[in-house]
């Protein structure tokens, strides 16, 4: 639903809204968030205010990853920090990887539905969790059509799991 949010009729006459996971808790005021779409350059529709927190395995407990965190080193795109190449299946790697046509079939698909390769290392990485959306600028972007494009991809390509929201966060 959360890609569908410019058309949904009880929204149709907002330039922008603010969508929050259920699972936060706010420590400011929201009014600075709403005001923030003043600041927004043209080409861009959002402004993420959730911090990036990961689970880490080392110290079982979630760390912060910090606010310049990439795709590159997330487990999003079973990359996490490292290169590519080294993230193929193989007998001795079996979790965490990916098959061998992974990374050409998303850099095909970035590029017809993009019109860009992807790049993890540029790419920010963010969350839903707090979000300004302006609804206008996503219509003229046709983001709503972008992800719809991912959907197709993915689902001809099983480029990412069926339950994943990837190729909506930006991909």
């Amino acid at each position: 639903l959360r890609f569908y949010i410019p058309y949904v009729k009880e929204f149709s006459r907002l330039d922008r809204i603010i969508f929050m996971d259920d699972d936060l808790i706010i420590q400011g005021d929201v009014q600075q968030a709403w005001d923030a779409k003043q600041n927004l350059t043209e080409g861009k529709m959002l402004v993420g205010a959730c911090e990036i927190w990961k689970w880490g395995d080392a110290s079982s407990a979630f760390e912060y990853s910090g606010k310049n965190s990439s795709y590159a080193k997330s487990s999003a795109l079973a990359q996490v920090g490292r290169p590519i190449e080294k993230t193929y299946c193989g007998p001795d790697q079996k979790v965490w990887c990916v098959g061998s046509n992974h990374w050409e079939n998303l850099n095909r698909r970035s590029i017809e539905i993009n019109g860009r390769p992807l790049e993890p290392e540029s790419q920010p990485e963010w969350n839903f969790g707090f979000t300004l959306f302006d609804l206008e600028e996503w219509k003229r972007l046709k983001l709503t059509d972008n992800y719809e494009q991912w959907m197709r991809a993915n689902y001809e390509d099983h480029i990412f799991p069926e339950t994943s929201l990837m190729y909506g966060l930006g991909i």
